[in-house]
């Protein structure tokens, strides 16, 4: 008969030894007050000087707490947890500092007070257990953990990169490690922990978690300097220090992207330059304390007559770029009207009164950066030499010779893509083309301001027939969408009413009529709007993005 043996029960236990925990958090604390006090600034405003406080007070309580037996309780055991409590008021000076906020000294260093009083009337006049002392500083420490958390919390929007969330961990763990320390001690050990040095599991918790606590909360926060300090540089390589403006080398980047949206997505983008007329003598006159200012003001006025998705950029001394997406000419011209008659109206600092001259450029596929910002600050130019205080586009057309050549090449040419698969619209479509390039003609040989008026009459004539006829044709079909495309219609020809009694008045420049025409009826509406009812429809057309050949 095979004998039969059986193990003993072992209990098997893990037991920290608390000394040595001290040992460590001592080592770390020093060694990481150290190494922060080595590298910071004597100006810092970041936080780091209270943290480098804290982290001598954590060194200086778990230098007192060994120490129970040896002197004077007071010193051992009310310092100690006065030191510990100071710790948690200066990190959460820190943060206060680093989120530039200001906080009461009462939520700051209140709690500490506090404790410091009642330990000390509980040490001097009262018989307090170590249990009760226990429980009442951790009160204490637990409210002022969750102080510190919420404000945590609360920045967290304000506050970049992912530093802060080794913060907010850290603090979180030991606002857990406390709440556990607490029902643990309470429950279990009530009668066990009897100095503040004897093993327990409540002891283990509480002190590895301030390990912890110490190296995440330290970390995280040198982070969130770090990640700050990173973004000021970034935003001080691509901004401009004075106006706040972005520089060359943001609004470069920004216009790469324009080019490339306007190659792959036939997307329009356009560049206002800007220059402050006589801005010199303001700063001859005023000083240039007062020119700064006006440079402010300007900018952040400028700012708040763009769109979003808009930029504004100081390209050198009293002179801006605006990029402006998803922008022809026309709308160049239209929000550069807009700045012009805001600044013209505008008082700014030291009471004065300014006029400022632009030029604008719609991109072109084939052109480089330095080109299309050539073209814009040519067209500055030629606002500046026609008297300033004026919108000016660029112009092309400075010789017979590029007259006779754009003549030539710059024509509309109709392809049997275009067509919607109804006779008497595509035949509309044609003699849109057609009409077209007798009104390109007339533009581009700059005829008399008579003439010129005689052939875009006639070619919104065109227009307003086709539209209605359109019109006509989509409500027999019953397509759900064709409100809305009359309402398109009206705004196109208000649109035309409106350049037409602007020529009226003032002879309009070539790019006014071309991007209108090329851009708002062929490309978008023609080719892109006018073909969607077409698929709709189930006609033999498929929407498109086709851009007519010149």
């Amino acid at each position: 008969m095979a004998s039969e043996s059986r193990l003993p029960d072992v209990e098997l236990t893990m037991q920290l030894h608390i000394p040595t925990l001290f040992v460590v958090i001592i080592t770390t604390s020093a060694i990481l007050a150290l190494s922060l006090g080595a590298i910071i600034r004597r100006d810092d405003q970041d936080g780091l000087l209270p943290l480098i406080s804290a982290l001598g007070l954590v060194v200086l309580a778990f230098l007192l707490f060994p120490l129970r037996g040896l002197i004077p309780d007071l010193l051992s055991l009310w310092l100690a947890y006065v030191a510990v409590s100071g710790a948690f008021a200066l990190m959460l000076r820190a943060v206060a500092a680093f989120q530039q906020r200001r906080l009461p000294a009462w939520m700051k260093f209140g709690p500490t007070l506090v404790l410091a009083t009642v330990l000390g009337i509980a040490f001097k006049w009262l018989s307090v257990s170590l249990f009760g002392r226990i429980v009442l500083s951790n009160f204490v420490f637990l409210f002022q953990a969750t102080l510190l958390l919420r404000i945590l919390i609360q920045g967290t929007r304000k506050t970049i990169g992912r530093g802060q969330y080794l913060v907010i961990a850290g603090v979180l763990l030991n606002v857990v490690a406390i709440v556990a320390r607490g029902i643990i001690l309470y429950t279990t050990e009530m009668q066990s922990v009897i100095n503040v040095t004897d093993p327990g599991v409540s002891q283990s918790i509480i002190f590895l978690s301030s390990f912890a606590h110490l190296i995440l909360v330290t970390i995280g926060f040198v982070l969130m300097v770090k990640e700050r300090a990173d973004d000021k540089n970034r935003r001080l390589a691509v901004t401009d220090s004075l106006t706040g403006s972005w520089n060359r080398i943001r609004i470069g980047e920004y216009a790469q992207l324009e080019m490339q949206r306007r190659k792959r997505y036939d997307i329009p983008a356009s560049i206002l330059m800007m220059d402050l007329d006589f801005f010199k003598a303001v700063n001859d006159r005023h000083g240039h304390a007062v020119g700064d200012q006006l440079l402010r003001e300007f900018s952040l006025m400028v700012r708040g007559c763009l769109r979003e998705g808009d930029h504004l950029g100081r390209w050198g001394g009293e002179e801006f770029i605006v990029l402006l997406s998803c922008s022809n000419a026309a709308t160049a011209a239209a929000i550069g009207e807009r700045i012009r008659k805001t600044v013209a109206t505008t008082t700014f600092a030291d009471n004065l009164h300014i006029t400022i001259s632009l030029g604008y450029a719609e991109y072109r596929s084939e052109e480089t950066l330095e080109q299309w910002v050539e073209r814009a600050d040519t067209a500055l130019y030629q606002a500046k030499n026609a008297g300033r205080n004026r919108v000016e586009p660029h112009r092309d057309l400075n010789s017979p010779a590029a007259e006779r050549a754009s003549l030539d090449l710059i024509r509309l040419i109709w392809k049997p893509e275009y067509e919607t698969g109804y006779a008497r619209i595509d035949e509309q479509h044609k003699e849109f083309f057609r009409q077209g390039n007798g009104l390109l003609d007339a533009i581009l040989r700059q005829d008399s301001p008579e003439r010129l008026r005689r052939r875009i009459e006639a070619f919104l004539t065109v227009v307003e027939v086709h539209f209605r006829a359109e019109e006509d044709w989509l409500i027999e079909q019953n397509w759900p969408d064709s409100a809305e495309h009359a309402a398109h219609h009206k705004e196109l020809s208000e649109r035309a009413a409106e350049l037409l009694a602007k020529h009226d008045q003032n002879p309009l420049d070539a790019d006014d009529f071309l991007h209108f025409f090329i851009n708002e009826l062929i490309l978008q509406h023609l080719l892109i709007d006018d073909r969607k009812f077409a698929h709709d429809l189930n006609l033999r057309a498929e929407p498109s993005s086709y851009a007519p050949n010149f």
